[in-house]
């Protein structure tokens, strides 16, 4: 997860008595991209990241592609994805009409899919794999549990993971699971929705029965 995504895991942890610490696994940049010029009838936001580049044009309804997303956001979302973009626009058309322009902001790396799915595309950041050195595995300590928000953050611990046993590991979703099992990594435990505070439950459950 990138540390935005993480801090939100952070604070519900710490409240609770776990002793926990803050190793991101992706890095966020922004991609200094000029935003679209024209009308729309709505903003598709892919990522609560998104907001720490820019801000969607204002007056616009709001569509999450995720739960997780939606909570993260900190805005009125007029629509919550269940199951991807392709789903969410799908979903958002069919109230405002076939013909409904939408803006799509998020990563770089989901402008093809949003160009597949007929949007005017913003991509406003960049993520890439953070992969912590042994050095900062070493200052974080013996680590029991590990947390998984994405795909991306399951290569990135797979590629820096300094060596032994792997700890247990929380995911947030079915995807993010799937991705995980493919590299090799136990998952102990999916999270009971795609949400970020659901993920830090599923992993204090687990440190529970340690």
């Amino acid at each position: 997860m990138t540390a935005r995504e993480g801090a939100g895991q952070l604070d519900y942890l710490k409240a609770r008595g776990a002793p926990v610490a803050l190793l991101p696994l992706l890095h966020t940049r922004p991609t200094g991209e000029a935003a679209p010029i024209g009308v729309f009838d709505a903003v598709l936001l892919s990522s609560a990241a998104t907001l720490e580049f820019a801000q969607p044009p204002p007056g616009l309804p709001v569509a999450a592609v995720g739960l997780a997303t939606a909570e993260a956001l900190g805005v009125p979302c007029r629509w919550v994805g269940r199951s991807g973009l392709r789903a969410l626009v799908e979903t958002v058309r069919a109230e405002l009409g076939g013909g409904a322009r939408l803006l799509h902001m998020g990563a770089r790396q989901l402008a093809d899919e949003a160009a597949a799915s007929d949007l005017v595309r913003w991509a406003v950041y960049d993520t890439a794999l953070r992969c912590p050195t042994r050095a900062e595995w070493a200052a974080v300590g013996p680590v029991a549990v590990v947390t998984l928000a994405s795909p991306s953050a399951a290569q990135a611990l797979v590629e820096s993971w300094p060596g032994g046993p792997w700890p247990r590991v929380a995911v947030i979703g079915a995807t993010t699971a799937a991705a995980a099992r493919d590299l090799g990594l136990p998952v102990d435990v999916v999270a009971d929705r795609p949400a970020a505070h659901a993920l830090a439950a599923a992993a204090l459950a687990l440190l529970q029965v340690e």
